[in-house]
Parts: C-alpha cells; sequence; structure tokens
C-alpha cells in the first residue's frame, strides 16, 4: 500500500448531514426551555397564502444590526398573536417593531438556526410606544415649542382651507358633505394635498405635504389633517417626534380631526384646535359663519333702532341747542342795551343838572365841571358797553364751539353706524317687501328677494331654502 493511500485511509470524514444533526442535537441539549427575547422586526415576512409567518429579526447598535436570526409564526399561531397584539396595542405587527418574544430555539439540518415564536407580549410595546410618545412631549417642551401653534391667531371666517387627508377616504367625504349641506358651504374653499395618514410611511407623506403648504401659506387661513374610517390602528405616526415638531412650528394653524376617541396623540395635543372626527371639525369652521351671521344680524336690528329712535332725539336734541343760543344771544344783546339806555339816561340827568349849577354859579368853574363829568360819564357808558360787547362775543363762540363739538361727535357716530358703510366691508342685506331677513323661516318658496350691496342691489326669486 502507498504512502498517500495510508494517509487517506487514516482521514475520517462526517457528512454534512451528520454534522447538521450533531448539531441540531447539541442546541436541543443545550436550549430545552423557551426564552423571552427583545428584538426588532426588521421585515415581518407574512405569506398570506400558507398563512404563516418568516419574520426577520435583528438588535440595531447606533443604527447598525449586531445580530440577525430568523422567527417562525406558524398560521394559527400569528393570527391568534396578531389579534391579540391589535386588541392591546390599536396596531398590527409590522416591520421597524421593537417586541417582546416569547420563543424557542431550534435548528433545522436543512434550514438552519431559527426562532419557532409561541407569544408576543403586547404590553412591552404598548410601554415602548408611551415611552416614545413621553420623550416626545419631553423634548418638545424643552425646545419650547409644544404650545406654539395653539398661540397663532384664525379668523372667525375660514374662507382658504388647505386640508391633508386621502381623496377617497370616507372622512374627507364626510367632511365635505358636512360643508356642502350647509348654507355657508360656498363660502369655503378647500384645497386638497392628498397624504397617507396611517402607517410607516405615513410621518413622511404628511410631512411632505406640510412642507408644501407651508410654501403657500400666505394662501390659506388654516390647515387642516382630517382622517376618518381607520378606526385606531396605525395612529402612533401620530407620535412622531418630528411630525409633532412640524406641526407646532407650522406659520397658520392646523386643525385635527383624525377619527379617534382615546388618548390625544402628540399631533393633536401641538395642533391649535384638534377635534374627535372630520364632520366634528367641519361643524367647528361653519359655527364661526354661524356666530357671525347672528352678530351682523343684531347689528343690523342696532342700526334700525338707532335710526327709528336715537336719530329723532339727536335731531330734536339738536334744535332745542339751536334755540337756546338764540336766547342767550337775544338776552345778552338785551342786557347791553339796558345798559346803554341807563348810562344815557344817568348822562342826560347829569347834564341837566349842571346846566343849572352853571345858570346858579354862572361866575364859577361851571362848564370845566360840567366838561370833566360828561367825559367821564362817556367814558364810563363807553367801557361798559365794550365789556357787555365782549363778554357776548367771548360767551357765544365758545358756547357755539361746545355745541358744535356735541354735534360732530354725534354726526361721527351716526357715520359710523350707516348701514352703507358696513356694506362696503364686503357684507349685503337681504330684504323682503322692504324689510331686512332675520330668520330662513321669514321666507317661502316663490318669494322675491332684493339684496343690496355697497355699489347696488339685485333681485332673487326663491326657489328653494334650506334650514339648519
Amino acid at each position: 500500500m502507498s504512502e498517500t493511500q495510508s494517509r487517506q485511509k487514516v482521514k475520517k470524514a462526517y457528512s454534512l448531514l451528520e454534522l447538521t444533526e450533531n448539531i441540531k442535537l447539541q442546541i436541543e441539549k443545550t436550549y430545552r426551555t423557551s426564552y423571552w427575547i427583545k428584538a426588532e422586526i426588521n421585515k415581518l415576512n407574512y405569506y398570506p397564502q400558507s398563512g404563516h409567518c418568516y419574520p426577520e429579526l435583528v438588535e440595531k447598535n447606533n443604527g447598525r444590526i449586531v445580530a440577525e436570526i430568523r422567527g417562525f409564526l406558524f398560521r394559527n399561531t400569528y393570527e391568534e398573536i396578531d389579534q391579540n397584539f391589535r386588541k392591546h396595542t390599536g396596531k398590527a405587527l409590522t416591520d421597524g417593531m421593537e417586541v417582546l418574544l416569547l420563543c424557542r430555539v431550534s435548528y433545522d439540518p436543512k434550514y438552519g438556526l431559527s426562532l419557532y415564536i409561541s407569544d408576543i407580549d403586547a404590553a412591552y410595546t404598548l410601554g415602548e410606544m408611551a415611552r416614545m410618545r413621553a420623550e416626545a412631549i419631553k423634548k418638545l417642551k424643552a425646545e419650547g415649542i409644544f404650545g406654539l401653534n395653539r398661540e397663532k391667531t384664525i379668523p372667525m371666517l375660514i374662507e382658504r382651507l388647505a386640508v391633508i387627508s386621502v381623496e377617497t377616504s370616507k372622512g374627507w367625504g364626510d367632511f365635505k358633505k358636512t360643508l356642502t349641506d350647509s348654507q355657508y358651504g360656498k363660502q369655503i374653499h378647500c384645497t386638497l394635498f392628498p397624504a397617507k395618514l396611517q402607517g410607516d410611511t405615513a410621518v413622511y407623506s404628511i410631512g411632505k405635504a406640510l412642507n408644501k403648504i407651508a410654501g403657500l401659506s400666505d394662501h390659506f387661513d388654516a390647515v387642516a389633517i382630517i382622517r376618518g374610517g381607520g378606526g385606531e390602528t396605525g395612529m402612533d405616526c401620530y407620535d412622531h417626534f418630528q411630525l409633532a415638531k412640524t406641526v407646532a412650528t407650522f406659520p397658520i394653524p392646523v386643525l385635527t380631526g383624525i377619527g379617534h376617541s382615546t388618548n390625544l396623540t402628540v399631533v393633536e395635543m401641538c395642533g391649535f384646535k384638534n377635534l374627535i372626527t372630520p364632520t366634528a371639525l367641519a361643524q367647528f369652521i361653519l359655527e364661526g359663519y354661524v356666530d357671525f351671521s347672528n352678530r351682523l344680524s343684531k347689528a343690523t336690528r342696532s342700526l334700525e333702532a338707532v335710526r327709528k329712535q336715537s336719530l329723532p332725539i339727536l335731531i330734536s336734541r339738536l334744535d332745542g341747542l339751536t334755540e337756546k343760543l338764540g336766547r342767550n344771544a337775544l338776552r345778552l344783546l338785551g342786557e347791553a342795551n339796558t345798559d346803554l339806555r341807563q348810562s344815557g339816561r344817568k348822562l342826560e340827568h347829569s347834564t341837566r343838572g349842571g346846566l343849572n349849577d352853571a345858570n346858579n354859579l354862572i361866575h364859577f368853574k361851571i362848564p370845566v365841571r360840567i366838561e370833566k363829568l360828561t367825559a367821564q360819564i362817556l367814558r364810563t357808558s363807553k367801557n361798559r358797553l365794550e365789556v357787555t360787547v365782549d363778554k357776548m362775543y367771548s360767551i357765544a363762540p365758545r358756547y357755539c364751539i361746545s355745541e358744535r363739538r356735541d354735534l360732530d361727535h354725534f354726526e361721527e357716530k351716526l357715520r359710523i353706524l350707516d348701514p352703507q358703510n358696513v356694506l362696503k366691508r364686503g357684507y349685503s342685506i337681504t330684504m323682503k317687501d322692504g324689510k331686512a331677513l332675520h330668520e330662513i323661516s321669514d321666507l317661502k318658496e316663490g318669494d322675491e328677494v332684493i339684496t343690496r350691496l355697497a355699489t347696488g342691489e339685485f333681485s332673487s326669486t326663491i326657489k328653494e331654502k334650506k334650514n339648519e
């Protein structure tokens, strides 16, 4: 026998099957029980035809996979686990989810190493969701932006609304129908920005739509995120920090109607206003129009009352002030005339006395005394007359100015309350038989009405009316 043949005879060779079966035997001896394992579902790998699921389980460190193994779920086990998981977490098992698995280590000579999964702890995933939610809220508050959007100002009448929704969703349909069925629906212009509203891609899709609207924010009064008919599944995307931050710092008010009744999501907390359903959101928008209409009707009635009651009173008061001014002027002129006459009589009496004294005392300096006395009386009379005239001219203008100021004030109030100025601001008054309409019940089909604008009026015939 040659040396080469001798060496070949000494070597011991095992088949691959023998090796793998030995590995299986050793693994089964070592790992005899089930273990709870924390892992991330990198890819679910669910096959609807067979009903089996082969999740790809990984562990990551700073985003890098440091461990990986394949899992296995039988059809019945997967259905039971998935149903229980949805019931407790409100979401389905999906890629990227951190889970706690009860599994048994298995090795097959053909398919290799895998984990046979018998249960998934929903409470662990709920805890992870709550932790991520709490961290998002804490971080938003630390950055001082948590309540930023709620500080925005929203107009009473929302006329231009950007809507983020799925074009075929029930929520979007309910929202549009609520607006259309209202008498104010035609005044509200909605622009749809389609986006996915649940699942793994919702954060990116909604964020992309918000960024597009932000570039057009001057064209809208507010933005509404509408989701309906999807149940509670897939709501975790609304707890995502980056999406909540985009909503909190958005340049215009963000309204949400994402159709769920459990605890508010972080996005809803950061928005300007949260409504449970799309229908409730539409009703909130319409409430502004109803309130404004009521205020306008009240203002119209107040203006009519002013026209019928206050205006005649003001005119009467103005007439009274004019008459009072005339009486005061006549009184002052009469007093001045009386003083002048009294001064004349005194002058006449003094002159006569002086002449008599002159006749009696012709050899004394009577003429000089008469001249001095006459001059003194004339100066006194003139001064008194001038004082009286000055007093009249001083009092009369001040009184006129005071009364004119009151008159101007009343005139300005009447100008502000003038219905024509209200019409110039874009409002209108609809009248029937010359009277302003306040209630829809005042109309019936076939009635003719006249609508008055700032620049004219037009007539209409009622074909149909809709009550609220």
